[in-house]
């Protein structure tokens, strides 16, 4: 009995492990993303920061100068990050959390990316004070 206890102890543990480790897998590549387009704001490289854009977003843009001069007045530039929340199902992924910018204000962060051609896009992003 106290070896079947056992057992099914260590299988359990396995099981989560696993789960955890399959979820840190499934959301690593939109995260990497996230975290490549919100460190291109912070270390103002427009240009990297658009081609992290789907074509959707970068026709919405227009130009790297635009999200550039969007970037400037309505974000701000950001000195650390931290996505809190992730979530990740199929080609699409969600990635909330928070940002310190360089006026010390703490802003929320959403972004939202998605697949194309196999890579994580960032498909749309928001911004705010919550």
């Amino acid at each position: 009995m106290r070896i079947a206890l056992l057992f099914g102890a260590l299988l359990l543990s396995g099981l989560l492990a696993t789960a955890i480790v399959a979820g840190a897998v499934i959301t690593q590549p939109a995260t990497v993303t996230g975290d490549a387009f919100v460190k291109a704001l912070m270390d103002a490289d427009y240009a990297t920061a658009f081609e992290l854009c789907d074509p959707s977003l970068q026709n919405e843009f227009g130009s790297v100068q635009k999200l550039e001069s969007w970037g400037k007045s309505a974000v701000g530039q950001p000195t650390k990050w931290a996505f809190t929340s992730r979530d990740v199902t199929d080609d699409a992924a969600q990635l909330d959390g928070r940002m310190t910018m360089s006026d010390g204000r703490q802003q929320w962060i959403r972004l939202v990316l998605t697949k194309v051609d196999k890579l994580w896009k960032v498909a749309g992003f928001q911004v705010d004070d919550r």
